[in-house]
């Protein structure tokens, strides 16, 4: 956070014209917002940085919230489905522990029957 980088910034940002709805360029706000977060980071507070950039406080937290959702935004995500599809039929869990799914009726008894 060199105190050249600081002066280079200054005057960029002050050869702007100011005013509400008035844009700054993308490459000098992403310069303006790398200095403040490492300014913020070294221990400054928010107003402290944004007197040194001698820009308004609320356009600096600004321009921050937006940098940090950017890394944030929304993806597309794919969701899986863990349970297996019911199966038509019978569900049956014996007092022993077997477990039978999907049969008719019939051949849950003729099996319950053979495994006793």
């Amino acid at each position: 956070m060199s105190d050249h980088e600081l002066r280079s910034l200054r005057r960029q940002l002050a050869a702007r014209a100011r005013g509400r709805g008035k844009r700054y360029a993308p490459d000098l706000r992403s310069r303006a917002t790398a200095w403040a977060q490492r300014a913020i980071a070294g221990g400054a507070r928010l107003t402290e940085v944004a007197r040194a950039l001698d820009i308004d406080d609320e356009t600096l937290r600004k321009w921050l919230r937006k940098d940090s959702t950017a890394t944030t935004s929304l993806v597309p995500v794919e969701v899986i489905v863990d349970e297996p599809v019911a199966l038509a039929g019978v569900r049956v869990v014996s007092p022993t522990g077997y477990r039978v799914e999907g049969l008719a009726l019939d051949e849950v008894v003729a099996l319950l029957r053979v495994l006793g």
